[in-house]
């Protein structure tokens, strides 16, 4: 027992701790200058991400691990008031780290809450980003995030994508043919809306609609035809 109750050397602290940053900065080099080239929808995004928590649980685990071995009631001790101080902190935290394991969201991913509507510009371990339509930033708290969003999360590749021609003639501009869309009762606005044109010059809209029981609706909006 007499190995648990012994001081702490602050020269393993110290070590340990230069063989944590060090590994950030592995993970801050891969995350900024070589997983952008991936598509963020790849697989290879959610099994990295999957990878870095699993170092980072091994590394903390085994710093906690020489922790206890050098004095287990100053390390309980510790541990007790910082989880007990940050407790929404590390709640979120835990939280976050199930988001980025499981991959059930994504940067891009439109969400629609009770709290917060928009798009997923960053997800941290502890809050998430996410941006309305006005460009207003919300950053969200995990712990809410993994009760509530993920249950009404609108994932793009679950979305089909429609085409609808524009028949209206009233219509000139790319800007008009936006509003008509945005003005569309049938149309899933938290979703992505663009506006083409044909080299005829006639104007066409891919968006998603709410129902696929409104297709013919959507259509006949775009027609002009109540």
């Amino acid at each position: 027992m007499e190995h648990y109750s012994g001081y702490i050397p602050y020269e393993t602290v110290i070590i340990y701790a230069v063989i944590i940053l060090f590994i950030k900065f592995l993970f801050y080099i891969m995350d900024n200058y070589v997983m952008p080239f991936f598509d963020k929808k790849f697989t290879s995004i959610k099994y990295w991400n999957r990878f870095k928590i699993i170092v980072w649980i091994f590394a903390i685990s085994i710093f906690y691990y020489k922790l206890v071995h050098y004095n287990l009631i100053i390390t309980l001790v510790f541990t007790v008031i910082i989880i007990g101080v940050g407790w929404d902190y590390w709640k979120s935290v835990f939280n976050g780290t199930l988001i980025k394991f499981e991959g059930k969201m994504h940067i891009g991913d439109n969400i629609i809450t009770d709290f917060v509507t928009g798009e997923i510009k960053k997800i941290n371990l502890a809050n998430t980003e996410v941006v309305n339509d006005n460009g207003e930033v919300t950053v969200v708290p995990n712990s809410k995030l993994q009760e509530v969003a993920i249950k009404r999360l609108n994932e793009k590749n679950k979305t089909k994508t429609h085409r609808f021609s524009v028949e209206i003639s009233d219509v000139k501009t790319s800007d008009d043919v936006y509003k008509l869309a945005v003005n569309c009762p049938y149309i899933s606005v938290h979703q992505k809306i663009k506006v083409r044109k044909t080299e005829e010059g006639n104007y066409y809209v891919l968006a998603s609609v709410v129902d696929k029981v409104f297709m013919e609706k959507t259509c006949n909006y775009f027609k002009g035809v109540n």
